[in-house]
């Protein structure tokens, strides 16, 4: 094969990343900045995908370390062998991804971003309510998943619960139902969830189960709550807090399922509903 034949399977916007004199000069600037240009893994993906996956996987490996400022468009375009609309792709994915945070101005540039197990979470909660809502995956799956993570978290944060934590979940107590709306309550009551999560001081729990309670408040928010209802998760939270509070672990795994149990007829008329009105949409 002809130089020029070669120079053309790996032009700009094409998956040849580092091949030709372009590339091979490119791996040597990129990776003065941390950054390695490897083959491509996949030919289906796109230019812009492949660019981001590359980096990506610095970020993922450590070699990128939070803070770090990319090379700029120009720089990454020629190191990368392709265009800058490809790099400007490139950066806006991984800022959605939350890898990647860009500035603007006198300092700007494309600066890896600190992780964040807020983001991580929602970003995960957006591909699990794509899943429920397409019913690839149904809610009781995601209720089955919750029991399995929240009941045992429970029982964890009940022995690392600080007194901070415990300070913040009882402020997230609702002890008269009828001095605020049921939104009022609904909110408050997902919020002694997430607490009781962070009570176990370990930010995979949270990451693993928020998307969850997500997937599930969006399932549930609309449908009316009675008083009774309303009162009964009252008694189920104190009873929770009160076993946190004591450091009883044992205690806390309890009541955390039985509070689930009972919850779970109500997730199963929220899913009939759900049906019933996909079947006349």
């Amino acid at each position: 094969m002809s130089k020029g034949a070669s120079h053309r399977g790996a032009g700009p916007g094409r998956t040849g990343f580092g091949r030709g004199e372009r590339g091979a000069s490119g791996r040597k600037g990129l990776a003065a900045s941390g950054v390695e240009v490897l083959e491509p893994r996949s030919p289906s993906r796109r230019a812009y995908e492949q660019v981001a996956d590359q980096i990506r996987a610095r970020i993922d490996d450590g070699t990128l370390q939070p803070g770090t400022r990319l090379p700029t468009e120009e720089a990454l375009a020629e190191q990368f062998d392709t265009s800058r609309s490809t790099i400007r792709e490139a950066l806006r994915l991984l800022e959605a991804w939350h890898l990647v945070r860009v500035v603007v101005g006198r300092n700007g540039g494309a600066y890896v971003a600190r992780p964040d197990v807020a983001h991580v979470a929602n970003v995960i909660g957006g591909n699990v309510a794509l899943l429920t809502s397409s019913e690839s995956v149904m809610l009781e799956a995601v209720l089955e998943a919750r029991q399995l993570i929240e009941v045992p978290a429970a029982g964890l944060a009940a022995a690392r619960c600080t007194d901070e934590a415990v300070e913040a979940i009882s402020a997230a107590l609702v002890t008269d139902p009828s001095a605020q709306s049921a939104d009022e309550q609904f909110e408050k009551d997902q919020r002694f969830h997430i607490e009781v999560l962070q009570a176990t001081a370990n930010p995979m729990v949270v990451i693993a189960t928020q998307p969850l309670l997500d997937v599930i408040r969006a399932k549930v928010e609309r449908l009316p709550r009675r008083r009774d209802f309303r009162e009964a998760i009252c008694r189920d939270h104190l009873a929770i807090y009160e076993a946190l509070a004591g450091h009883d672990a044992k205690r806390a795994c309890r009541e955390m399922q039985r509070h689930l149990d009972y919850l779970r007829p109500f997730y199963a008329k929220a899913e009939s509903v759900g049906a019933l009105q996909r079947a006349r949409a």
